[in-house]
């Protein structure tokens, strides 16, 4: 004869197998029924995206977006050039502070082309601030290569213009700083200023970029920077003639060593 208490628990173990069953199969069905209340979408190409994943990007633009990076520091020539893959030798060149070492490598996370430049663009011009997460990730990845070497104790942040900053409402080199120095426990120290804007540099030669750079920045609070291993961050470099321009205020200002990071080259 089965105990009593024995048949108590195997009708408990009966009803809570048939509850949990129950239980999945419910939400099982009221799967389709959230794909509609809670839509979600790749950020780039819109295409949707099933309920339960947890990524921003479909498949195919996180394929295309990651061919986009690039593996090796840039060398001086890419820097002089502006073309849109690293230079493959080091030739003579006037960033301050090559000479004597202080000069620290140039690092992009990214070419500017094709889904980079796509998002770049969105994010500055047309109001797709969702992409800074994303723009990020690909931007702390790179910074996870050089921090080993580097050491930064100070990141500083390019300047943008403050009537640009009023007419979009963001800083894209501002906003990376800020996410990389809580992310990464390094200060960001904004020595750096603007001066009264001048013409843009879009579609200038070098020769011009290099003119309208030279007097763009003035350093303000130089103690903040002296002696520190810094780290400059900007959005895309081209020339590198703002680049250039930052890191002769800076290492005048007697930063002992400065390393430079942007977001996309080309």
């Amino acid at each position: 004869m089965v105990p009593p208490f024995a048949r108590l628990s195997g009708l408990r173990v009966r009803v809570s197998r048939r509850v949990r069953n129950s239980t999945q199969e419910f939400f099982r069905n009221l799967d389709p029924l959230l794909d509609l209340v809670s839509y979600r979408a790749c950020m780039i190409c819109e295409s949707p995206l099933p309920s339960r994943r947890k990524a921003f990007l479909c498949r195919n633009c996180a394929r295309n977006l990651l061919r986009e990076r690039i593996e090796i520091p840039l060398q001086p020539d890419a820097f002089a050039s502006g073309g849109e893959t690293p230079g493959a030798g080091a030739s003579d060149s006037d960033l301050p502070g090559e000479a004597d070492g202080r000069m620290g490598e140039v690092w992009a996370a990214a070419a500017y082309r094709g889904l980079v430049r796509e998002i770049v663009l969105g994010f500055k011009f047309h109001g797709r601030y969702q992409f800074l997460p994303l723009l990020f990730v690909l931007f702390r990845r790179r910074y996870r290569l050089l921090a080993r070497d580097l050491r930064p104790e100070a990141i500083v942040p390019v300047p943008g213009s403050l009537l640009r900053f009023l007419y979009r409402g963001t800083d894209l080199p501002l906003s990376l700083a800020r996410r990389l120095g809580r992310a990464e426990h390094v200060p960001v120290v904004r020595v750096l200023r603007r001066r009264f804007p001048g013409p843009r540099q879009t579609g200038k030669s070098r020769e011009e970029r290099l003119r309208l750079a030279a007097g763009a920045f003035r350093l303000a609070r130089p103690t903040r920077v002296a002696g520190r291993r810094v780290l400059l961050v900007d959005d895309v470099l081209t020339t590198g003639a703002t680049a250039r321009a930052c890191c002769d205020l800076l290492l005048k200002a007697g930063a002992a060593s400065v390393g430079v990071l942007v977001l996309a080259h080309g």
